[in-house]
């Protein structure tokens, strides 16, 4: 309502209708498609759900080590290093937390070339790394919809893309916008890049880059212009995109709820009444699939460009049903309620897990352990403090069928009521073990020794507030010291699990917890002096230094806190919530007929090549890229790296950064 109420009094004062842009934070993803936010609002108000993001990117960090503080770092920096020898690993791994993401309008010079050269001449000069492009895609004639395209290899730059470079400041990012070729190599004016670009590709393998390359950018660089003028898209307007591709249709297009059930039943609707006794919807009425269409980013419609802006379309395999003429509305309903639902990417509606009740236990009994034993490592999920009330969205990014599926064991000292069986019994290879993680015996019951993953979740009670001023939503909170003790039994469990494993559960276990500041109670107990630091930084904010503790810095622990960064930095960069959830659950590749209908861009790790150990990072970088497709962003760096502690990520590493036979490799493939 606040919201609404914003928008009413800004939008309208006096006789003039003003543009506005408002950004909603919800705590429920359901609300993220309530019915309140309808198409009157969807072009000003921008709805952000953190909590979903949060579980899923739990989830894929299952398969992804890291992946929490490597995405998370991307958009946070705010500290500044005071000097550190540059082989001291504090400072590289500053160097990574103070690369953030910037759009930047990539210069006529880059016009018409292929997206990996311009990825590499820009590492090479600016040693920033370029892995999306915000472009106008084109779907039929005369139809045209911004997207943000993950690493797209192979596509020409054109005049007007926006590139997002993961770069150390703005005035580096001004710097790649600026780029000029001299005026002796006029009116192409590429003369200059395809030389550098030669002499760069043949001198890859030295892995040195000489002065006089890089003074080549360097002297046509231009002064900076002011920074209103650089992330200025025009008036664009940014609005969040239909679930559905649609043809024409009688009932609204931009009418469906986070269960996604509404808009099959309407599709039922349709389907069996044209054929019957309303003809006169036939000629209406193209018959569009009832695949599903999953909205991934808010997207910008650009006025002076006429583009159409819409969400990135994804086919679910999972959702190919469609109704057959002879269908009555009855059999219709009845295969919609059914459970396990037709489309597995979207959470069961309530409606169905009332109606199913006998089903989902029948699941439940079926699917309850007392022992785990799997011929394949499994991830063990431990729920002391509460079942996760976003459990749904955790698993989705377990069972991607672009990565692999391993079983997931869950290990809860309760038997889970049908409402929380029905929303993740829907998946395959997901089994229920009566106990309580605080126990050992009852975590080597559930395979912990064995498992690939061990996840703890955090306490689901009532949000608090540390501060004791208020409360995080509409409901009253605890204060004070009361506020952290939501996370000691967490703090228990891993160390119960630490105790199991020994060392080795630094690569296995991620800890979520309700408050950030309980990073600083997990082990490795070892903590950053202050001195490193400029001392009105660390008054400016005081967990300043949360992401320089070792559980935080070796993608341990995480926090639906640390997520904070998607309201500030959606507010500065349009394309913040598409960048996250598209370096989450994949990017779409553009074909001959539009977009994939499937996720082809996906980040991952991999291991170091052959003969790559204990050389340069631009090396590997320059392999990855022409040898094996594959755009490199990162390192995830192995203890002991420059005499570290822990396990770090490592974010646009330096070129000079040598790869350790043991790293792994952040890669968009």
């Amino acid at each position: 309502m606040r919201a609404l109420s914003v928008y009413r009094f800004c939008r309208t004062q006096g006789s003039e209708v003003h543009s506005i842009r408002i950004i909603v934070e919800v705590l429920n993803p359901a609300t993220q498609r309530s019915a309140v936010w309808g198409e009157k609002y969807s072009r000003s108000i921008e709805v952000i759900c953190p909590t979903k993001i949060h579980y899923k990117l739990m989830g894929r960090s299952c398969l992804v080590k890291g992946l929490y503080t490597l995405i998370t770092n991307l958009f946070t920096s705010e500290l500044r290093l005071k000097h550190v020898e540059e082989t001291d690993f504090l400072s590289e791994y500053f160097s990574s937390f103070d690369n953030e993401i910037y759009p930047v309008v990539l210069p006529p010079a880059f016009d018409y070339h292929p997206f990996e050269e311009i990825a590499e001449i820009i590492f090479m000069a600016f040693s920033s790394t370029l892995f999306a492009l915000d472009t106008l895609v084109t779907h039929g004639p005369g139809r045209r919809k911004h997207r943000v395209l993950l690493f797209p290899k192979g596509r020409l730059i054109k005049r007007g893309d926006v590139g997002l470079v993961i770069t150390k400041d703005l005035h580096t990012a001004h710097a790649i916008s600026r780029f000029q070729c001299g005026a002796q190599d006029r009116p192409n004016g590429v003369s200059d890049f395809v030389n550098l670009y030669n002499r760069m590709r043949g001198g890859s393998e030295s892995g040195e880059r000489s002065t006089e390359e890089v003074g080549l950018l360097q002297r046509v660089r231009q002064s900076i212009d002011s920074s209103s003028s650089f992330f200025a898209r025009g008036s664009s307007l940014w609005r969040g995109s239909s679930l559905w591709s649609r043809g024409s249709s009688i009932f609204p297009e931009d009418a469906d709820s986070e269960f996604g059930l509404e808009t099959q039943f309407r599709d039922a609707v349709q389907e069996v009444y044209s054929s019957a006794e309303y003809p006169e919807w036939r000629s209406k009425q193209s018959r569009r699939p009832s695949a599903e269409l999953e909205h991934i980013s808010s997207l910008d419609r650009d006025d002076t460009s006429q583009a159409e802006a819409d969400g990135d379309e994804e086919v679910s395999s999972d959702s190919d049903f469609r109704f057959p003429k002879s269908v009555s509305l009855e059999q219709a309903a009845e295969r919609l309620l059914a459970w396990p639902p037709l489309r597995m990417s979207r959470p069961p509606h309530p409606a169905v897990l009332e109606r199913r009740e006998e089903e989902i236990l029948g699941n439940l009994k079926e699917r309850t352990l007392t022992l785990a034993a799997f011929n394949i490592p499994h991830v063990l999920v431990c729920c002391q403090l509460g079942w996760p009330t976003n459990f749904f969205y955790f698993l989705t990014e377990l069972r991607n069928p672009k990565s692999a599926n391993p079983p997931v064991v869950i290990l809860y000292p309760e038997d889970p009521s049908h409402i929380q069986w029905g929303c993740v019994g829907m998946f395959e290879n997901v089994f229920y073990m009566k106990g309580s993680p605080k126990y050992e015996l009852d975590l080597m019951r559930g395979g912990v020794l064995q498992a690939a993953r061990i996840v703890l979740f955090a306490n689901q009670g009532q949000p608090v507030d540390p501060g004791g001023s208020g409360a995080m939503d509409d409901r009253s909170a605890d204060g004070g010291a009361a506020a952290y003790m939501s996370d000691i039994g967490n703090i228990v469990v891993a160390a119960n699990v630490q105790r199991l494993y020994g060392e080795k559960v630094v690569d296995k276990i991620i800890v979520e917890m309700q408050h950030a500041d309980a990073f600083y109670y997990l082990r490795p107990h070892c903590s950053i002096s202050e001195s490193h630091f400029r001392r009105n930084d660390m008054r400016r904010k005081s967990d300043a230094l949360i992401p320089f503790g070792p559980p935080y810095m070796e993608g341990k622990a995480t926090s639906l806190a640390m997520l904070g960064y998607l309201l500030r930095s959606s507010f500065f960069n349009r394309n913040t919530i598409s960048i996250v959830e598209q370096l989450i659950m994949g990017g779409f590749a553009v074909t001959e007929e539009g977009l994939s209908k499937d996720r082809q861009r996906i980040l991952q790790h991999i291991e170091v090549p052959p003969g790559f150990a204990n050389r340069t990072f631009v090396s590997l970088f320059t392999y990855l890229l022409h040898e094996r497709s594959m755009l490199a962003i990162g390192l995830y760096r192995v203890r002991g790296s420059l005499g570290a502690p822990t396990s770090y990520v490592l974010t646009n590493p330096r070129k000079t950064c040598i790869v350790n036979p043991d790293d792994l490799v952040y890669v968009i493939t």
